[in-house]
């Protein structure tokens, strides 16, 4: 599938922090593979940002406490 004439940008998004993430999640490799970890990384930062900046919106409002929960046990690991 072709994307010509798309383009997406990531703002407010700290480079050097998201390698660090990616570093941290790679290093504990919690599928047994790193690439899967990598990407993973990614799209939980990613996720979490826009989860963070929209805080009280209805659409989180069940995922909350079960995020957070999980980035406990993460961070934990």
């Amino acid at each position: 599938m072709c994307c010509s004439g798309i383009s997406y940008s990531l703002r407010s998004f700290d480079h050097d922090e998201i390698f660090s993430i990616v570093d941290r999640i790679r290093e504990k490799d919690p599928f047994c593979d790193k690439e899967q970890a990598t990407e993973f990384a990614l799209g939980l930062k990613i996720f979490s940002e826009v989860m963070i900046k929209n805080r009280n919106h209805p659409l989180f409002e069940e995922l909350k406490p079960a995020f957070q929960s999980f980035m406990k046990r993460l961070k934990s690991m």
